[in-house]
């Protein structure tokens, strides 16, 4: 993720005046730049950094119907394609999960502003 990225994902969470009137338009750049990214920051940060946040149409509609990523099941571990690295959290371990089934087809059926 870039410097802009985070930026533009901090923008949405500070509640700036001019974002909370119409949102589109960053949400739209953050569709164009992936739909998802991981916003680090360690700790001490705003509670929206270090989390995943998903943008893209398809990989949203997968998470919400992923019982994997639901509070209320344990977390289920595929066989990783590759090593699982060092460190994750389980929030990270989640996202990863998640991932790995989403694909990375375009889905033509989010808007565009």
């Amino acid at each position: 993720m870039t410097d802009t990225t985070a930026a533009t994902i901090d923008r949405l969470f500070y509640r700036d005046a001019a974002v909370q009137a119409d949102p589109y338009p960053l949400y739209h750049a953050l569709r164009e730049s992936g739909p998802t990214h991981w916003l680090g920051g360690g700790e001490g940060g705003p509670r929206w950094h270090n989390t995943w946040h998903v943008f893209g149409y398809t990989e949203v509609a997968n998470a919400l119907r992923d019982a994997r990523l639901s509070s209320r099941q344990p977390l289920a571990t595929p066989p990783p394609a590759a090593p699982e690295p060092e460190g994750l959290t389980e929030g990270q371990r989640r996202a990863r999960i998640l991932l790995a089934g989403a694909g990375r087809a375009n889905d033509a059926h989010h808007r565009s502003t």
